[in-house]
Order: structure tokens, then C-alpha cells, then sequence
């Protein structure tokens, strides 16, 4: 009798065994799941399958380092899971728009082992994310990935601050030692600092990493790096639509105003600079890439890659629209933009999700060039009809498309915001495309046809004597009819 009852526990705790391994393989699967609904365009799903692995997770404890039962191995496979969940939330989150599902302070677990250790299923005692800035002279003990997820953390941060409202939000200014901003911004220049000088982005240590098999972890970091230095710091670039319009009047006086009382005119050259360095660094990282062998481009082609080039061709257009300096000459920011968004342009033919990057660089271009006033609106008219680039392609008209025939992304019945909410300064309609790359198309047409109802060219072609054939006219129309009502 004892030895069943023996045996009946044995192969109970062989089956949780089993049945917790197993667990650790599916949350893997997820993370997988949720990479290829990104790419593929269907972005609500990407996040319910992340979203999935994650809670999973904590629900394993794979963020806490306590659990002494398992084997080296077992450990370090528990350990990874984790951080994939860890580098997964970010990504996804970021490009859906999200919050962040796990938080800094729940990631206790050490970071993730050098790769002969693990091969060895050796014991390991590592560094954790909070100590690692004291490693920073270990890199061939370590191995690279434990600097790029600590970079990620940093980046996350700052990106966080960017798309949980922005300066809108933000209670201090940008050179306040008690804001979020600069605490964020000193944390990425100490880490950036302290970095080994073969982690550093340049040629020649990118070869030298290719031989050692960690390119890629090695190209994510710099692009971090970079990205994590102007992905917020680009909220303070100074816009010139105050100047120009002709409705201040009628327009909020508050909105002129940021949470910290700033104006929106507000210029930081230190911020502005740092922000335009960081966008040349990642255009030179692009364009190296770009002209090198198909490993090359192929370890360029990565979502955060994609985030990192999006931020840059935006901070090229505001170059071209509003900067007159030698360090940023118009034509090297047209130039840049365009090569930028031929890069993303690329990645079509793989990735569905790479056709809603480009739309939303193109719709941002438009913009601009009806704010500034060298637009015309036979070019809104071309978005306005539904004739875009990606419907015309007959090499992406089915990847492009659903079964329906319609872009994917989440459509206006999915509790998308009303355009017409957002503030009128060009600042919040930037920030109103940037942060949405992944909505429908015609979603995001909608939102552009309404932004730039409320520039100032328009206004005055409304109010001129001439009849006008834009998109306008009914607008006119419909309010015309309303005051005789």
C-alpha cells in the first residue's frame, strides 16, 4: 500500500513536471503567434496573443528568481521565456499604441546567460537589470544580449512617456531634474556612457560582432539607443503653425499651452539637437544596411527597426519644412526622408504590416505640405479617393487585403478616437498619425481628411470669393446649410 501511494506521488509530480514544461512551450508559441499577427498587419491580435504569453508568465513566476527545483537549464529556459515576454510586451505594445503589460519592478529574475552556459547547462550567477551598469567591462563573460535588454528597458521608458500623451501629459518641463523626461534622458546618457567601446555603432565593430553570431543583438542595440534619444525628445521640436494661422482667435488658447505650461513654440537646442543627431545616426545605420549583402538588409528588417526609421523620416520631414541651418540642409532632409520610406517601401513584399508604415509616412508628408502651404488639393483628393499605392500594386494587392477586399487594422468601430477631438495645433496631429501607424486605411484617411480641414490654407480657401473643387466644398456646403437652418 505505501509503495502505490509511493509511486501515485512520483507520477504526480512528473506529470506537473510535464505539464509545467509544457506551459513554458506554449507561452514561447504565443510570442511567436504575436510576432506574425504584427507583420502581418493584424495588429489587435498581436496584442491579445502577447498579452496572453505575458499573464502566462506571471502566472508561472518565471520573473522571480526564487524557484530552486528546477535545473540549471530548466532554470535558464525559464529565465529567457521571460525576458522573450519581457522584449515581445515592448514591441507590440509600442506599436499598438499600448501600455506596457509588465512593469520594470516585476522583472527580478537575472538576465540571460551567456550562450556556452546555457549549451553546458552550467549553474550561472549573473548580473540582474538593475546592476548591470556594474558589468559593463565583462562583455565577453556576459555576451551582448544582457546590454540590448537593458537598453530596451531605458528606451521603453522613454517611449512610454511618448505614447502615454506626450508633452501634453507630462507635468514638468523637459529640463526639470524632477521629471520623468530628464531622469530618463540621464539614465540612457550614463548607460550610452558606460557601454563598451565594441558596442558602440560603427563598421567596423559591426563586423566584428557578425563573427561572432550577435549581429543582430548588436544592430537592436544601437538602433535603441538612437530611437531612445529622439522618440520623445521629438515632441519639443518646435512646429511654425502658430505664425501662419489665420484662426488664432478662434482657436484654444490652452491648447498653445503643454501640462508643464510650456508653449508649444517652446525650443530646447540641446533637445532639438540631440533629437536630429540621433535621427542622422539611425539614417547613416539605415543606409549602411541598405547597400550591404542580403544579411545585411535581412538584419535590418526588424519591427523595432521599423519603429526607429518611422521616428527618423518624420524628424527628416520637419527639417524640410521648418529648419533653415547648415547642420540640417533641406535637400539632405528630403533626400533622407525619401530613402527612409524606400526602406520600409522594401520590406512590402514579406511584411504586410511594412504597407501600413509606409501609408502612414506618406499621410504624414501630405500633412505637412498642406500646413506649410505647399500643397494642393488635388493631392488630398488622390488619398481621398481610395487610390492609394499599396490598392494599385498588383504585386501587393492580395497581401495587402483581407478577404473582404479591406485593409486590415482596427476600423472605426473599435473605439478608434474622433479625429475632430484632437487639438488643433499641428504638434497633436502629428502625434495623432505617428501613433497610430496601425489603423485602417481608410481609418487613417478619415483622420487626415480632418486634420487638414483645419490648417490655415484652407481656411482661407474657404473664406476666399473663388469657388473651390477640394474636398472642402462640402464641407462648405453642409455648414452653409446649417446656418439656414
Amino acid at each position: 500500500m505505501l509503495f502505490r501511494s509511493v509511486l501515485f506521488l512520483i507520477c504526480i509530480v512528473l506529470f506537473c513536471l510535464i505539464i509545467h514544461r509544457l506551459l513554458v512551450y506554449t507561452i514561447q508559441a504565443y510570442l511567436v503567434l504575436a510576432i506574425r499577427e504584427l507583420i502581418t498587419w493584424t495588429n489587435f491580435k498581436a496584442w491579445m496573443y502577447a498579452g496572453t504569453a505575458v499573464r502566462m508568465s506571471q502566472a508561472l513566476h518565471l520573473g522571480l528568481e526564487f524557484n530552486q527545483r528546477h535545473s540549471p537549464g530548466q532554470k535558464e529556459v525559464r529565465r529567457r521565456t521571460f525576458w522573450a515576454c519581457f522584449v515581445v510586451d515592448r514591441l507590440i505594445s509600442y506599436s499598438c499604441n499600448h501600455s506596457f503589460a509588465i512593469d520594470q519592478k516585476s522583472a527580478r529574475v537575472q538576465l540571460p546567460c551567456p550562450e556556452n552556459s546555457f549549451a553546458f547547462e552550467e549553474a550561472y550567477s549573473g548580473p540582474f537589470l538593475d546592476n548591470i551598469i556594474l558589468h559593463t567591462n565583462q562583455l565577453s563573460q556576459l555576451g551582448i544580449v544582457p546590454f540590448y535588454i537593458t537598453m530596451l528597458q531605458l528606451w521603453g521608458d522613454m517611449a512610454a512617456l511618448h505614447t502615454s500623451g506626450g508633452r501634453r501629459s507630462s507635468r514638468y518641463a523637459p529640463t526639470d531634474p524632477e521629471g520623468e523626461f530628464y531622469k530618463n534622458a540621464k539614465a540612457i546618457d550614463n548607460f550610452a556612457s558606460s557601454l563598451p567601446p565594441r558596442l558602440r555603432w560603427s563598421a567596423q565593430n559591426y563586423r566584428l560582432h557578425q563573427v561572432t553570431g550577435q549581429a543582430q543583438a548588436f544592430v537592436n542595440l544601437n538602433l535603441l539607443l538612437f530611437h531612445s534619444r529622439c522618440v520623445m525628445h521629438q515632441e519639443y521640436l518646435p512646429q511654425l503653425d502658430s505664425q501662419y494661422s489665420l484662426a488664432t482667435l478662434q482657436v484654444d488658447e490652452a491648447a498653445s499651452y503643454d501640462a508643464a505650461g510650456l508653449s508649444l513654440d517652446y525650443s530646447n537646442v540641446g533637445i532639438i539637437e540631440c533629437c536630429i543627431d540621433s535621427v542622422h545616426a539611425i539614417t547613416d545605420m539605415a543606409t549602411m544596411l541598405t547597400h550591404g549583402s542580403a544579411q545585411d538588409q535581412q538584419l535590418l528588417q526588424s519591427p523595432f527597426a521599423a519603429n526607429a526609421l518611422v521616428t527618423a523620416a518624420a524628424v527628416q520631414l520637419w527639417i524640410l519644412y521648418t529648419q533653415t541651418c547648415d547642420k540640417c540642409p533641406k535637400d539632405v532632409a528630403e533626400s533622407n526622408f525619401a530613402q527612409l520610406l524606400d526602406i520600409i517601401r522594401s520590406w512590402q513584399h514579406r511584411w504586410r504590416v511594412a504597407c501600413a508604415w509606409a501609408e502612414t509616412l506618406e499621410m504624414l508628408r501630405k500633412l505637412y505640405s498642406f500646413s506649410y502651404g505647399t500643397g494642393v488639393t488635388a493631392d488630398f483628393d488622390y488619398w481621398e479617393t481610395g487610390t492609394d499605392e499599396i490598392t494599385e500594386s498588383p504585386t501587393l494587392v492580395e497581401e495587402a487585403a483581407d478577404a473582404n477586399g479591406a485593409h486590415p487594422g482596427l476600423s472605426d468601430g473599435d473605439g478608434i478616437a474622433d479625429p475632430s477631438t484632437i487639438a488643433q495645433r499641428l504638434h497633436d496631429k502629428v502625434r495623432g498619425i505617428l501613433l497610430n501607424p496601425l489603423y485602417a486605411t481608410d481609418v487613417k484617411k478619415r483622420n487626415l481628411r480632418v486634420y487638414c480641414r483645419t490648417v490655415w490654407q484652407h481656411m482661407w480657401n474657404m473664406w476666399s470669393f473663388e469657388p473651390l473643387e477640394s474636398f472642402d466644398s462640402d464641407l462648405i456646403v453642409e455648414e452653409s446649410a446649417g446656418e439656414t437652418r
